[in-house]
């Protein structure tokens, strides 16, 4: 094959058009963008300028900015798409590939469905993975462009913005950060604390911003203990829960009867939420105390939400994607024409199959892991996919809920590791990678 046509700086342009393209299809085909509940809150948020930090409020804030110039979900839709299709775009045209391979990847990148179905929805997990796929995109063209790095920071920063739980998966990438800065191998342990520092800065700043923004803390994360809490509750047939955060008249009958793993939705009507430090620290300490006292039953209840979460089970998928925009204040709506509804039935019939099972893409990172670490040496394919097992994996121990978006960008980081793999200038130990030249 002549090595001109494999050259990527001479048909990147084929890359360009490809992407742009196709970003302009997808804005197109989910405009103005599905809401759910979730991003009607945040909308909401960022008409009023009253912000809560149960949503991260950095997107809602910059969601008023695009208000200014359209308001409603087009603006994020638009964001989000675009931060998506240029991270593909730099991520597979910095790969030495001949350019039908290249533009194979990208065609089945994006019309997975998988991801294909969740690109139009405003939705943080959409936010997060875009813009970390952006930053592995800038990442992949650091060697040509070495100030590339810097900017991949920034991109990372609004991962951990707008996701609480984004911070495990953003180490790893930060990591890569700042190995590109130090280089020599020999200062691994270094590189290590190098990156925990920059990521406890980036968390510090994304709290400095919250602090600034939010009036009052709605205290999220005691979901996470009630929702344990009531779990040894129907398991013992003794209530745990402090009294002040169940509601009048409900008792241990209705733990027991509202009680799933996994997923705490269903509690709503039985447990109240508090916004009082003295009530707050109080259930803290009862959660520890009853953790240390019943850590078989806490165990069994992680491990069947989780297990439930990524699919293990039997049962179907638990809300695989959305295909419709959520009645809402302003009656925006998402009315899918009929080849959107082609689409949306044809992906339908595939909804309970590996592509929207969590546990697949867990292990697609698990063996690019493997891979990257013993047999290539390839260290950013390695960060990559420790980004997309820790990101998902702490769903086992802070998961209540159990929609298949929450693995978003586990399912990006599967197919952005295996990608790099294939790059035989990331493998630190030369083996065949490349794909065959013809």
């Amino acid at each position: 094959m002549n090595s001109a046509a494999a050259d990527p700086d001479q048909t990147w342009l084929i890359d360009a058009v490809l992407c742009l393209s196709l970003c302009g299809i997808v804005i197109l085909l989910f405009f103005p963008g599905l809401m759910t509940n979730d991003s009607i809150l945040q909308l909401a948020q960022a008409q009023s300028h009253i912000y809560e930090d149960a949503h991260p409020p950095l997107m809602s804030f910059l969601w008023q900015g695009f208000n200014h110039f359209y308001f409603g979900p087009a603006g994020m839709l638009v964001f989000h798409t675009t931060m998506f299709f240029l991270g593909l775009f730099l991520l597979v045209t910095a790969q030495p590939w001949p350019v039908y391979f290249r533009v194979s990847v990208i065609l089945l990148v994006t019309g997975w469905p998988a991801i294909f179905t969740q690109l139009g929805v405003i939705w943080k997990d959409v936010g997060l993975s875009a813009s970390f796929l952006l930053g592995c995109g800038l990442l992949a063209n650091r060697r040509r462009y070495p100030i590339v790095a810097m900017a991949a920071v920034g991109l990372f920063f609004y991962g951990i913005g707008i996701r609480h739980n984004a911070w495990p998966a953003a180490l790893p990438l930060l990591y890569i950060v700042v190995w590109n800065w130090t280089a020599p191998p020999k200062q691994g342990i270094k590189t290590i604390g190098a990156a925990c520092v920059l990521c406890g800065f980036l968390l510090g700043l994304q709290g400095m911003i919250t602090s600034h923004l939010v009036s009052q803390r709605a205290h999220f994360g005691q979901a996470v203990l009630l929702h344990d809490l009531t779990a040894i509750s129907a398991w013992t047939g003794a209530s745990v829960v402090p009294a002040q955060f169940l509601r009048p008249g409900k008792g241990i009958h209705d733990l027991e009867n509202a009680y799933r793993p996994g997923n705490a939705d269903p509690l709503r009507p039985v447990l109240l939420f508090s916004r009082d430090e003295r009530s707050l620290s109080f259930l803290e300490k009862t959660w520890f105390a009853q953790i240390l006292r019943h850590p078989d039953i806490y165990l069994k209840h992680r491990w069947m939400g989780f297990k439930r979460l990524v699919g293990l089970s039997h049962e179907e998928v638990h809300y695989p994607f959305e295909s419709t925009t959520w009645p809402n204040p302003w009656n925006f709506r998402y009315e899918p024409d009929a080849f959107m509804k082609t689409i949306f039935q044809v992906i339908g019939r595939w909804q309970n199959t590996f592509c929207f099972r969590g546990w697949f893409y867990l292990a697609v990172n698990a063996a690019a892991l493997l891979v990257a670490g013993v047999r290539c040496g390839n260290r950013f394919s390695f960060c990559v996919s420790l980004s997309g097992l820790m990101y998902g994996s702490g769903y086992a121990v802070y998961g209540v809920g159990l929609d298949f978006r929450y693995f978003y960008w586990t399912v990006l980081s599967g197919f952005v590791a295996w990608i790099l793999l294939f790059n035989p200038d990331e493998n630190a130990r030369r083996i065949r990678t490349s794909p065959p030249k013809v």
